[in-house]
């Protein structure tokens, strides 16, 4: 029976598509706005901006403090890179010193900018704060999500490394046989189905690129909106999502979020209308921006 109402409600979306610029979209605040219209237009901005747009509470005021503390560990690990004899020693040192100094606390859904206010941070902020590092110093990295993870791989002259953001003892690992198995598990997992949790028909394993983490950073804030009730603000966050990154699980998502708007009693029907046509639009079109 529910896949039979899947299947209607898909037919459905795809009768309702419409065009849905990026003008049409919902943002929470000037610096959101700024930000995400000077990166459409191919204005090349800040990495770190484009991540902390995603934040609703981010004032231009707050990213500049956000900047300083991201530049104060890209100085540090700068001034360290210049004295090391190996990939392998310095990316250690980087891996551990960046926990120490910052991730303090495994928190689901925690964006960025919590890592920076209280070292707060999941799978994805901190991997992302990674790659954001590991791109200023000039390292060849390979991010991969998977349905339920994310994980950094660093491409060096030498061999490739593996970054587990969420293991602060042993996260960094050089050992290829070690990373092969570590590798193997993630597959494992993202095979395994669970009864207590939202199910992706697709198995998701695919690159992505500093541009895409942006999409991922709007996607998890989505769910944990839409996990706290929040079912209009939810749409609004995944609406852009796809504008950064359309995947597999941004179409399940938005069948899932299409049926809870039909079902919602609070809202009248011309709202439930207009959202529907939204998510009609977005589950059925592909990246509005390219990767750059």
């Amino acid at each position: 029976m529910r896949r039979v109402t899947i299947i209607l409600l898909l037919t459905a979306l795809s009768n309702l598509l419409i065009g849905q610029g990026v003008d049409n979209l919902v943002f929470h605040s000037d610096y959101e706005r700024t930000n995400f219209n000077q990166f459409v237009k191919g204005k090349n901005g800040q990495l770190l901006d484009l991540q902390l747009m995603v934040d609703e509470n981010v004032s231009s005021t707050m990213a500049n403090e956000y900047h300083a503390k991201f530049e104060s560990l890209v100085t540090e690990a700068k001034e360290k890179l210049g004295k090391a004899n190996s990939d392998q020693k310095y990316l250690s040192w980087l891996f551990y010193r960046v926990h120490r100094k910052v991730l303090k606390n495994y928190e689901q859904y925690s964006p960025l900018t919590q890592v920076f206010d209280t070292g707060d941070y999941d799978c994805l902020s901190a991997t992302t704060l990674y790659a954001l590092l590991l791109n200023e110093l000039g390292f060849k990295t390979k991010v991969v999500e998977t349905n339920y993870h994310i994980y950094l791989e660093v491409l060096s002259a030498e061999k490739r490394y593996l970054i587990e953001s969420t293991d602060a003892l042993n996260g960094f690992v050089y050992n290829q046989r070690e990373i092969e198995e570590r590798l193997a598990e993630y597959d494992d997992k993202n095979n395994a189905s669970s009864v207590t949790e939202y199910a992706f028909n697709t198995k998701i394993h695919n690159a992505v690129d500093l541009n895409k983490l942006v999409g991922l950073q709007y996607y998890n804030r989505a769910v944990d909106t839409f996990n706290n009730g929040d079912i209009l603000f939810t749409l609004d966050l995944l609406e852009k999502s796809t504008v950064f990154y359309h995947s597999e699980r941004i179409v399940e998502f938005g069948i899932v979020l299409a049926q809870a708007i039909m079902n919602d009693k609070s809202l009248n029907d011309e709202i439930k209308s207009v959202s529907i046509n939204r998510v009609g639009s977005f589950i059925r079109t592909k990246d509005i921006v390219a990767s750059r």
